[in-house]
């Protein structure tokens, strides 16, 4: 399996770990390199159902949690991207970047007081990446969403986090 995926050959992989899978359900790797290869042809439910899998066995893994997060907010599912966020932060407190993703998934869900503490704790962390134009960015994205989907009080409220940021001169 692991052969398959160094040359990305991602339909072997999930046949061979499935497999594996049946022989051994508990093969955290097996899950873990599964959930890569759905992951990679753009099976997401399919990769956090393979990542939450090798937590039951590994629940401190990091791999899966950040790759499980990744995919959760991918799918909208905030509140569980949140959950390995908080698990991951725990452990890496320095990690501006856990920070910045947790943020985008507490203003995807309209938390921005959540948001706005943990953007400021990136910028904290590692204030010469850029993150206060990714945030920007990010929110005027996510304004406009709002806006097109006739959420007009939450488009509002972004566009005023946007302003706070960047206010005009």
């Amino acid at each position: 399996a692991q052969l398959n995926a160094s040359i990305g050959r991602h339909d072997l992989v999930i046949e061979d770990c499935t497999r594996l899978l049946v022989l051994q359900p508990g093969m955290v790797e097996a899950h873990r390199l599964r959930g890569l290869a759905y992951h990679g042809v753009g099976e997401l439910e399919e990769a956090v159902a393979d990542f939450t899998q090798g937590l039951v066995h590994a629940p401190d893994d990091v791999a899966l949690l950040r790759t499980r997060s990744d995919d959760a907010y991918a799918l909208g599912e905030f509140e569980l991207a949140i959950r390995d966020l908080d698990q991951l932060i725990a452990q890496f407190n320095d990690d501006a970047e856990l920070y910045f993703n947790r943020a985008r998934a507490h203003a995807s869900l309209g938390h921005y007081d959540d948001a706005q503490r943990d953007m400021a704790h990136a910028l904290r962390i590692d204030p010469d990446r850029g993150w206060d134009a990714m945030w920007e960015r990010f929110l005027v994205r996510l304004a406009w969403s709002r806006f097109r989907g006739n959420q007009l009080e939450d488009a509002v409220d972004l566009w005023t986090q946007v302003i706070t940021i960047n206010p005009p001169e």
